[in-house]
């Protein structure tokens, strides 16, 4: 069984490379309005892809949910909402 590390965000393409390649990261969708990437996981859902998704704000909600697996980092109060049917906990090492 593969996966695909594939970066969706909002981030400008230049950034979202730079950092996609440090990463080792192949696919890169980048300037993806919040609002778009919910429709982006959905569309890599009908392809018969399972999406996990991490993500940092308030306005990745609507994707979280979206994905199979959703896990939004803790803010800043340290609290961490699950949004989708089941999510990561934090690791640490």
């Amino acid at each position: 069984m593969g996966f695909e590390l594939v970066l969706l965000t909002g981030d400008n393409s230049r950034t979202a490379h730079a950092v996609a390649a440090q990463a080792g990261i192949d696919k890169v969708f980048a300037e993806v309005l919040p609002q778009e990437k919910a429709a982006k996981i959905q569309e890599l859902q009908s392809m018969g892809k399972i999406v996990a998704m991490v993500g940092d704000g308030m306005n990745d909600a609507p994707s979280l949910a979206q994905a199979d697996v959703g896990n939004r980092s803790r803010n800043r109060y340290g609290y961490r909402k699950r949004n989708s049917g089941y999510y990561f906990d934090e690791i640490r090492s």
